[in-house]
């Protein structure tokens, strides 16, 4: 019985770790959530996206943006090593910050993934190096955090580069709203990346774990309340039994309020009429298509550790809401035997 007992608590402790770190995953998601992705449906030359970011910083409440976009596989030659790799190019054109990139303003240079600095410098610093990238010299400004051998340079007249990704800076709450502003204002057209309901549904699945717990508390506690008789209860002899349904109750009540509190719905899946029937068929096809934009977009630096930590969440935490229930079980077993 003791080594039943050691069981539960290893599997409860378990489940609790992962609860734990599903919490932090979910915290390092939320950060990111102040940023908004675009996929244009043009391509935009530099001038252009210029243009935009000159009109921009004259309005009232400027939107603090990035324009991105992808080139080719480079060779990238180090002249003090004599080393080279091949990396992807990535050209900015505005806040670099918004792709994990340095400073804000920066218009000469590079940053380089860290593997890459590794293989053309011995080590992992980059910053006073210099590379040379076709018949260019770039100065290297620091290394960042990439799945993959990147340079990241702001694009030049020279480049030719184009750009059909944007990133902006927005509030968490209404980013989604301000956005299709943004491409209103400065006339362009693009697919903003809603990440609403799968925040909602890491959001969720946090209240896995606890509710388990808590579930199964006032349901052991109340599971003798047939027992209770009025005789007994003026007798004494059941107080004891009275009291652990009073608890029961009193926790059933504190569950369904804290779950009906804190589970997340996002607006767009309320409907204005309920007997709008073709809402939720409208509702799914729309998340479908939101989600292949999502996953078709090449994500790179903060777009892919937001995609990354929102899953490891979500893993986290249906992993310990199947060792709570693996440990409830394990107890319900072993009050049977017993």
């Amino acid at each position: 019985m003791a080594v039943k007992k050691h069981v539960r608590l290893i599997l409860l402790l378990a489940g609790a770790g992962l609860y734990l770190v599903a919490v932090v995953f979910c915290q390092l998601t939320r950060r990111e959530t102040s940023k908004v992705y675009i996929l244009l449906d043009q391509s935009l030359t530099v001038s252009q996206t210029n243009q935009i970011l000159d009109q921009e910083g004259n309005e009232d409440t400027p939107v603090s943006c990035c324009f991105w976009d992808a080139g080719e596989m480079e060779t990238i030659f180090c002249p003090q090593t004599g080393v080279s790799v091949q990396a992807t190019t990535i050209f900015l054109s505005g806040n670099a910050e918004l792709m994990d990139a340095g400073l804000l303003v920066w218009t000469e240079g590079c940053y380089l993934d860290q593997e890459s600095a590794q293989t053309l410098f011995g080590n992992g610093q980059s910053g006073g190096q210099t590379l040379r990238r076709g018949e260019d010299e770039l100065p290297a400004l620091g290394t960042i955090s990439a799945s993959r051998p990147t340079l990241i340079t702001m694009a030049q007249p020279e480049d030719e580069a184009s750009f059909s990704r944007c990133i902006l800076e927005l509030p968490a709450n209404n980013g989604a709203a301000m956005a299709e502003q943004f491409l209103l204002r400065h006339q362009i057209t693009g697919t903003v990346l809603d990440y609403s309901a799968l925040l909602a549904l890491m959001e969720n699945l946090l209240l896995l774990f606890p509710g388990i717990l808590l579930v199964s508390a006032w349901s052991r506690l109340g599971s003798g309340w047939r027992a209770l008789s009025l005789e007994g209860i003026r007798s004494g002899q059941q107080r004891k039994l009275l009291g652990k349904t009073a608890l029961a109750l009193c926790l059933a009540g504190m569950t369904v309020f804290l779950l009906g509190r804190k589970i997340r719905i996002p607006l767009d899946m309320i409907p204005s009429r309920w007997s709008d029937f073709s809402f939720w068929g409208n509702w799914w096809e729309g998340q479908k298509e939101n989600l292949m934009n999502i996953l078709s977009a090449a994500p790179e630096n903060g777009h892919l550790q937001m995609q990354i930590h929102m899953v490891k969440s979500m893993i986290s935490s249906i992993g310990a809401a199947l060792l709570a229930l693996w440990a409830m079980r394990r107890d319900r077993h072993a009050d049977i035997t017993d």
